[in-house]
């Protein structure tokens, strides 16, 4: 097995990771399928607040478009990049997007090719959701956006809310 890092998809992934280019690890994954001693892809996602609302849709994008395996874990370090700062409006949308996208897991070829997929992938759903309405860390929003905004002027890149036009109210 071989397992990615991919926080996120797009313009998502670039920003978290500054000076990497999805389109090329996309196609490394898809060269990944072509070796013979590689039974499957596992993507890890980090979830955090700066990609928890895409989720749902890198779910998608990883068992339907990539072929990989989704497995998610949450970032630990700095604790301001936590899922949990999200305002609460932002948490109960990417809960939304995270349970709409569970009704649709049985359905996707990938799940269906391989069935233990949608026991897994519904487990990390579930994870994920867990972990969102288990603490309300939203008094710390504002040093998440600080934190992101001195990423941004070493790093010549965002702002945050121009990837994720969803930030852009609570900004």
């Amino acid at each position: 097995a071989v397992n990615v890092s991919l926080d996120g998809i797009h313009e998502v992934y670039n920003y978290i990771r500054s000076g990497s280019d999805f389109n090329k690890v996309e196609q490394n994954i898809k060269e990944f399928h072509s070796f013979s001693n590689v039974s499957r892809v596992v993507g890890a996602f980090t979830a955090q607040a700066g990609n928890i609302l895409q989720a749902a849709e890198c779910i998608d994008y990883f068992i339907n478009k990539l072929n990989i395996v989704f497995y998610s874990h949450r970032v630990s370090y700095p604790s301001v990049l936590s899922a949990q700062v999200l305002p609460p409006p932002l948490k109960a949308m990417a809960i939304e997007r995270l349970r709409g996208i569970t009704a649709r897991v049985s359905e996707f070829e990938n799940v269906k090719k391989y069935p233990i997929l949608e026991q897994i992938t519904l487990r990390q759903i579930e994870d994920n959701i867990n972990y969102l309405e288990a603490r309300d860390c939203s008094d710390k929003w504002s040093e998440f956006l600080e934190f992101n905004r001195q990423l941004d002027i070493s790093r010549n890149q965002g702002p945050i809310e121009n990837i994720i036009p969803e930030f852009k109210r609570y900004v």
